[in-house]
């Protein structure tokens, strides 16, 4: 009888083998959801951001190229009438300056060729940073010496950069919230003072501010156009893939019914066939046990 319930037991212990697995089942459908979601949002965050700082930074590169353009075209006109003024205005004082009819013959001019441009301010100064000319003329006299686009523009470079100005005092009076670029362009000699094949040394540098709020909100609307157009392509892939993820998941879910179907099925006919077998080794033993038994223990 030992030997029966020896058989039976070591039939259950391989009849547990193939029972199923009582984990949890990681929610295929759930998972690719969530996750696909995430991924779309930063995507496109990461998008939104590259694009607005690709669009603000060739902004500032066209704005600069086309200050220096001006700034280029203003000098060769006006720079012979007022080169004099400007290489005289060294060690001069701000009264010394606001009194000399100079300032007063270049502010006109400065408004004439900038008539019609999204010029906002202009302001000129001489090589040690003083500042000789400004159409705000509060500014007249100030030293812009130690400042990073004053010295940037002195050693020959053209130095821009973008600010956001609640107001700023500009040719046609007090703008309100307004997106500025300013540059710093050198103002350089004559080509002849030059030696050969060696551009001119400046000889000052002008400041020029160009109002770009409406070119900055045309970007603006764009980045959100070109936003939309690229969360509108993200999320038909994202409910392409998620109609395709969903039909593997019911696969997946079928397939593990069958299995667990036919493990159960596998456990009870085992359960049977240990049953089957510890029975006939039972009756096999009956003729050789004394006393009352005709029949086997269950």
């Amino acid at each position: 009888m030992r030997g029966g319930r020896k058989g039976v037991a070591i039939n259950s212990v391989q009849a547990k083998a193939f029972e199923p697995n009582r984990t949890r089942r990681l929610r295929l459908t759930h998972f690719f959801s969530t996750v696909s979601f995430v991924g779309i949002l930063i995507v496109t965050a990461c998008l939104f951001f590259a694009y607005r700082e690709f669009t603000v930074r060739q902004l500032i590169d066209h704005e600069s190229r086309a200050n220096a353009h001006l700034t280029r075209a203003f000098a060769n006109v006006v720079w012979d009438n007022y080169r004099g003024f400007m290489l005289g205005s060294r060690g001069r004082s701000r009264e010394e300056l606001l009194a000399d009819p100079a300032l007063a013959r270049l502010r006109a001019d400065v408004l004439t060729y900038t008539r019609g441009l999204k010029v906002a301010k202009i302001k000129i100064y001489n090589i040690d940073g003083l500042t000789v000319f400004s159409t705000d003329p509060r500014q007249i006299g100030e030293d812009k010496s130690a400042n990073g686009g004053f010295r940037g523009a002195k050693a020959g470079r053209v130095m821009s950069d973008i600010t956001y100005r609640d107001t700023f005092d500009s040719f046609e009076g007090v703008l309100s919230k307004r997106n500025l670029i300013f540059s710093y362009i050198p103002a350089r000699g004559w080509p002849e003072d030059a030696g050969a094949g060696l551009p001119a040394e400046p000889e000052g540098v002008f400041e020029v501010y160009s109002d770009v709020t409406d070119l900055l909100e045309e970007k603006n609307r764009a980045q959100w156009q070109l936003a939309g157009i690229v969360l509108t392509a993200l999320e038909t892939l994202y409910f392409f893939l998620f109609f395709v993820v969903r039909s593997a998941d019911r696969i997946i879910q079928r397939q593990e019914r069958e299995r667990a179907e036919e493990e159960e099925r596998i456990r009870r006919n085992n359960h049977v066939a240990a049953n089957e077998r510890g029975d006939a080794h039972c009756s096999a033993r009956l003729p050789a046990l004394k006393g009352p038994a005709t029949s086997c223990p269950r």
